[in-house]
């Protein structure tokens, strides 16, 4: 078992990080960042750093609201695990049987899949990010989610594999409004938030009067920032159950401190409930439901919005600071062995994470108001954590920044090489007014337009003006729209995508040679990519 720490000596430790915080925050361009941390439900400390308004010289505080991204998950878990002790449904229901419009892309999906698959990540079906866009533009309306759903493409057999998707907490808000009449964000508010006095937590859409609403920003490869839209997914969006709470440091170790609590006392317990507690069935939600992609001598898997880790281990295999870097340190070497219980999130201009340790009553718990050159979110929390336990190997969390910045400045250079390796030189288009016209996928939730000109290719997205780029041939019929970092986070966009989701591949029909059709390899485990038919 660890050792029972001492409060004040605790906090002195936490205490002595900010130098070494700031400089993380400098090498990644993060602009404002808050953290907690609780220990045996007491508050050990709250830490503000940078500006949560860069313009306005304005730092964040303990009451400053940021977006809480996926950890809303073990949220939504928590409201679907009441319902489950209330009778409405069962975990293991079939989703068939829970949801009427329901029609997936397989037979093995319609007839078998579970709502514990999809909210484990263990559906199968590809994670189809396209649903957001430049400045956290959400691209398909909420009137889509069942089509869209109905269209997601398998990558791996039903429970076969970990496959990290925000669809199955979309399934999990449509069974809550099924089964109880009731949208998830309202059960967020009336079943958690409004009983624990969480007074500036938010499922539904902020509203404008909300004050201290930290702003969002992306980072420039010199290290400045850029002010993006804030994102406004939320219950009135798609996709909200899977990333749409805001919070603030204050009321989250609130929130966090009674759901490890009611954690402890039904594990130990064996009961589904806990007295004085909302929180029901967290022996179900918070369990080992899939494992985690690669090798580890202890655990590494997820349950339905909670990630499982035994350390000493790679806290955050999530994290895109392992994909970028290849790596992750090993937390905890030398110390006790604990089980961590964890989740972590990122949206265009913002990262955060809560970190919950059973066995020390122990919570951290992170927010932050930018898309930096890192993950920014884990490897601070990494350092509080092994400051907080005093792990005897520590790591040296500026150098794993650093790395980590370095190989994302990088990235477009790599995806410009690769496609480089691959191309056949010398090869010419089409006039490129054959290539216009108006082109919508399957299902016809999403449609892209081809702008054409004598000289020039874009392509819209949705109908939209701040969705337009521009389209360069690469090849016989395929165009890139591949540009330098830069430019893609000042629109607030992600990156570090694979090379192939930079292609626009045009198809001609067999008999007219006439271009009746476009191909776009959006996600890489549907090497096939999604095709969208040429109207008119």
């Amino acid at each position: 078992m660890p050792p029972v720490m001492d409060i004040d000596t605790v906090h002195a430790r936490l205490k002595a990080l900010g130098p070494q915080i700031n400089q993380m925050m400098s090498i990644a361009g993060t602009t404002g960042l808050s953290y907690g941390v609780m220990l045996r439900g007491h508050v050990v400390i709250k830490e503000n750093f940078g500006f949560s308004d860069v313009e306005n010289q304005i730092p964040p505080d303990e009451g400053t609201i940021f977006p809480i991204c996926s950890m809303t998950k073990g949220l939504v878990s928590s409201v679907v695990g009441m319902l489950v002790d209330e009778g409405k449904f069962k975990f293991d229901g079939l989703v068939r049987d829970l949801l009427p419009t329901y029609r997936p892309a397989t037979k093995e999906l319609e007839s078998s899949a579970r709502l514990s698959d999809w909210m484990s990540m263990q559906s199968g079906t590809q994670p189809y990010q396209l649903w957001f866009q430049s400045q956290n533009n959400i691209i398909f309306p909420m009137e889509d989610a069942m089509t869209i759903i109905n269209h997601l493409q398998p990558e791996a057999d039903l429970r076969a594999s970990f496959d990290y998707s925000n669809w199955g907490y979309e399934v999990a808000a449509q069974v809550i409004k099924q089964s109880t009449g009731r949208s998830w964000d309202d059960m967020l508010h009336k079943r958690i938030f409004e009983p624990l006095g969480l007074t500036r937590t938010y499922a539904r859409r902020l509203d404008d009067s909300t004050g201290n609403v930290a702003k969002a920003y992306t980072v420039l490869d010199n290290g400045t920032p850029i002010n993006i839209r804030r994102t406004p997914i939320s219950g009135a969006t798609l996709l909200g159950a899977g990333g749409g709470v805001h919070s603030c440091i204050k009321d989250l170790l609130r929130l966090y401190q009674e759901i490890l609590r009611s954690c402890i006392d039904q594990f130990q317990t064996g009961r589904t409930s806990t007295d004085g507690s909302v929180f029901k069935r967290l022996t179900t939600t918070m369990s080992a439901h899939s494992h985690l992609p690669g090798p580890s001598f202890r655990e590494s898997t997820y349950g339905m919005g909670w990630l499982r880790t035994q350390l000493p281990n790679q806290m955050c295999k999530i994290s895109p600071n392992l994909a970028v870097v290849g790596d992750e340190p090993i937390l905890g070497i030398g110390a006790p062995s604990q089980l961590l219980i964890a989740h972590y999130g990122s949206m265009p201009g913002a990262y955060c994470g809560v970190n919950l340790f059973p066995e020390t009553e122990a919570v951290i718990v992170l927010l932050s108001n930018t898309t930096p050159m890192c993950d920014i979110a884990d490897w601070v929390i990494q350092l509080i954590t092994q400051t907080l336990f005093d792990f005897p190997q520590k790591h040296d969390y500026v150098d794993w920044v650093q790395r980590t910045v370095d190989a994302e400045k990088g990235w477009y250079r790599r995806t410009a090489e690769e496609l480089g390796r691959r191309q056949n030189p010398g090869t010419k288009p089409r006039p490129l007014s054959e290539y216009g016209g108006t082109y919508i996928c399957d299902g016809k939730f999403f449609k892209i337009t081809m702008l054409a000109s004598d000289t020039y290719l874009e392509m819209k997205f949705q109908d939209l003006e701040d969705e337009v780029y521009y389209l360069k041939h690469y090849e016989h019929d395929t165009f890139s729209w591949l540009q330098p970092r830069d430019y893609f986070v000042s629109r607030g966009r992600w990156i570090l995508q694979h090379p192939d989701y930079y292609l626009i591949r045009f198809c001609s029909h067999e008999a007219t040679n006439q271009i009746d059709r476009l191909v776009w390899v959006n996600d890489p485990g549907v090497p096939q990519g999604q095709t969208f038919h040429k109207q008119g």
